[in-house]
């Protein structure tokens, strides 16, 4: 089977974050089935329309740029280039289209009967994150993707803009849409020798550590606050050691507040990593990890930090009550609380000084399961 996924990244530089994970997961499980990305370049880093074989932990996959990151939003950009290569996606047997505005250009074609569109996050929390002027422009593009796609896979089961949401506002297409789960590869994420991990790198025993994964952006992520809460917690005498996996524009801001936290030697910037087997690694020899975001859909360094046996603490949006049950396996803090650096570095000092229980909810978002139902689906289209 031939799939086409529409994303505007290139799985290696340009809009990393969960929903490249997330491809990375259906190249990784999609067995004996031909995926091209149809992606976005860094500018002059690839020929736009060339094909390129690429490999991921083994597994091969095709490439092919329609646009570069020169303007943006890279979305909008991305999508109206979409246009100009409508009959090449016809060539699939299945159109995999990761925003609903990638969704837009079908609305003549004679594929959209194979057209598959995902919501990694509700565009109700655009407004949250971008303002109510873009969060406009999204709910505008999103009611005229929903009728387009065959189907339409939510990556968010909350009542508050998740699936029933999205049936109730778009009820005429209620059959249309599905809950879609984050794979996650228990291949890999699983418990490791921690002891082991951390003389390998060199890491003491006795040192806490607290794992943040994902992009640098403050926007929607709140990392300028992960120096603070670092602060905080080691004023309190706490021997914590932030480690910070990732990449992103505000990467140098980041630098920029540990140097006035003054916890240099505290916090640890590792940089992006692609290997998956690493960050696994990572997160075997962290004592908790943290999430602040503004909003999200499922958190897949979330749902990773779990499969690892580390306990999380995470702001009370999207999907976070599916998968964290609150001083169990983590603790959830309120997304609007009035003093988070506090409210955060006591959940962080919770995790770190007591004996924390965790149970087996990953086990829902195993890659082999949550991709199989994709499959059955792709295969009746």
């Amino acid at each position: 089977m031939k799939i086409a996924i529409l994303h505007s990244g290139d799985m290696e530089k340009v809009s990393i974050g969960g929903v490249d994970r997330y491809i990375k997961s259906l190249i990784l499980f999609f067995e004996d089935n031909t995926i091209t990305v149809f992606g976005t370049t860094a500018l002059k880093q690839h020929e736009i329309g060339r094909e390129y074989i690429r490999d991921y932990c083994g597994k091969r996959y095709r490439f092919i740029p329609i646009s570069d990151d020169k303007r943006r939003p890279l979305s909008l950009f991305y999508m109206m280039k979409e246009f100009r290569w409508l009959k090449k996606f016809g060539e699939y047997d299945c159109i995999y289209a990761q925003r609903t505005e990638y969704s837009i250009p079908f609305v003549f074609s004679r594929s959209k009967h194979k057209l598959i569109q995902m919501i990694h996050g509700s565009s109700k929390y655009s407004e949250a994150g971008f303002g109510r002027k873009l969060a406009k422009i999204h709910l505008f593009m999103e009611r005229l993707a929903i009728p387009i796609a065959r189907k339409t896979f939510v990556i968010l089961n909350r009542e508050e803009f998740g699936v029933p949401y999205y049936k109730n506002k778009y009820s005429r297409y209620a059959d249309r849409i599905f809950y879609g789960k984050n794979p996650v590869d228990l291949r890999i994420y699983h418990k490791l020798d921690k002891e082991m991990l951390r003389k390998r790198y060199g890491i003491p025993n006795n040192m806490k550590i607290v794992l943040f994964s994902g992009r640098l952006e403050d926007n929607p992520k709140r990392i300028l606050l992960l120096p603070q809460i670092c602060k905080r917690l080691v004023a309190n005498g706490d021997n914590v050691h932030f480690y910070v996996i990732g990449d992103g524009s505000d990467k140098d801001r980041l630098q920029e507040a540990v140097i006035e936290n003054n916890v240099k030697d505290y916090f640890h910037l590792v940089g992006y990593v692609d290997d998956p087997h690493i960050i696994a690694e990572y997160n075997n020899m962290a004592d908790a990890a943290i999430n602040l975001s503004i909003f999200e859909g499922t958190c897949t360094s979330i749902l990773e930090a779990l499969a690892c046996g580390v306990p999380v603490a995470a702001t009370d949006v999207g999907d976070i009550r599916e998968c964290i049950f609150d001083k169990y396996n983590g603790i959830i803090i309120s997304s609007c609380s009035e003093d988070i650096v506090t409210d955060s570095a006591n959940a962080i000092s919770l995790l770190l000084h007591n004996k924390i229980e965790m149970n087996e909810v990953y086990l829902k978002y195993s890659g082999e399961s949550v991709v199989n139902e994709l499959k059955a689906v792709i295969e009746n289209i």
